[in-house]
């Protein structure tokens, strides 16, 4: 069985661009640097460059206004092209964001928020009796615990 991306449409690859320089940002200014673009790897996963000084040239192009930094703009337009043009590319990209949360989607944003129990935490009834805490994957919850429905 063959891996195949669907093809994405223009708002689509902007998506994922979009996606893309927010997990490369890690100082989170809106700007990718140099050093972030290159411990980030994707231009070598996607077969751009293969050594530090190739890596240091295709930043140079994709920092189209040469102020050490990509935009947000310079980087749509770069990888937006990128993915465009290479289903390669664009498969290597979707594998670097498969299971990073898009905080912008609305289930994201309320999944994250969410308050989960933590291992070895317990929940204290009213009755004064602690119980270990059940997370939302448990089927059963014991009667009277918060998930029950039974009290």
């Amino acid at each position: 069985m063959a891996f195949s991306i669907p093809a994405a449409d223009g708002a689509g690859i902007s998506m994922i661009s979009h996606r893309l320089l927010r997990k490369l940002d890690h100082d989170h200014n809106s700007r990718v640097s140099q050093d972030e673009m290159m411990r980030s790897g994707v231009l070598r996963k996607t077969g751009l460059a293969k050594s530090d000084e190739e890596e240091k040239k295709v930043f140079a192009t994709i920092d189209s206004n040469k102020d050490g930094v990509v935009s947000e703009a310079e980087s749509n337009i770069f990888f937006s092209q990128l993915m465009a043009g290479s289903p390669q590319a664009m498969a290597v990209i979707a594998m670097m964001l498969a299971g990073e949360p898009d905080e912008e989607e609305p289930l994201a944003r309320t999944a994250a928020k969410a308050d989960l129990p933590a291992e070895g935490d317990t929940d204290r009834r009213p009755d004064g009796v602690s119980r270990p805490a059940l997370g939302y994957d448990q089927d059963t919850a014991a009667p009277g615990s918060r998930f029950s429905t039974t009290a």
